[in-house]
């Protein structure tokens, strides 16, 4: 029965997700009102306010999930030399293009980001060096230029190959800047 409840929660939610970005491909996404959703997603207002509190918490758990699909991808590809996790967030953004067209157009660039930090310090696979706090702003520095990249590569519809994309990040030298900047301020953020 659980598994049951599961799958009819997993189908409305995305039913009501659908029609958010049904809706937004039509209005823009300020002007879009939660009866409007309902009633696209043929539900009552009571069931979306079971799933969601405002169309702001609906649009940010499509952010979620695509992050989260980002994440699970890199487990899965965990141990394997043959994928680097900036390929997989290119190419699950580019998976994703035309939802996150919609999000971004929606002005949600920042909470976006945010998603993506929270995500990134949870997981924390980049190398590290001495000075935590360096570290962090180090990642930040580094969620930054991606998250940059990838919303100016949506501005142009994802027309640069994925791999080309990995190549450009990369180019940044990730691993170094913990090496290189470790060792030029071990005493960062020290009086």
């Amino acid at each position: 029965m659980v598994e049951n409840e599961d799958r009819r929660v997993r189908r409305t939610r995305k039913l009501i997700q659908d029609a958010l970005f049904s809706l937004m491909q039509e209005y823009p996404y300020a002007k879009i009102r939660i009866s409007q959703i309902t009633a696209r997603a043929d539900i009552s207002r009571s069931t979306f306010y079971l799933h969601y509190q405002t169309k702001e918490e609906l649009l940010l758990s499509v952010v979620d999930e695509i992050i989260d699909q980002y994440f699970k991808a890199i487990d899965q590809a965990d141990g394997s030399a043959k994928v680097s996790p900036a390929f997989l967030l290119f190419q699950n953004w580019k998976a994703n293009l035309e939802k996150m067209k919609l999000i971004v157009d929606a002005g949600m660039e920042y909470r976006i980001f945010q998603r993506l930090r929270v995500f990134n310090r949870q997981r924390a696979y980049h190398p590290q060096s001495r000075n935590n706090l360096l570290d962090d702003y180090i990642r930040t520095l580094l969620d930054g230029a991606a998250f940059a990249l990838l919303i100016r590569w949506t501005q142009d519809d994802a027309r640069i190959p994925v791999n080309q994309m990995e190549q450009l990040f990369y180019s940044l030298n990730v691993d170094a800047l913990f090496d290189i900047l470790g060792e030029k301020m071990p005493d960062f953020g020290k009086p």
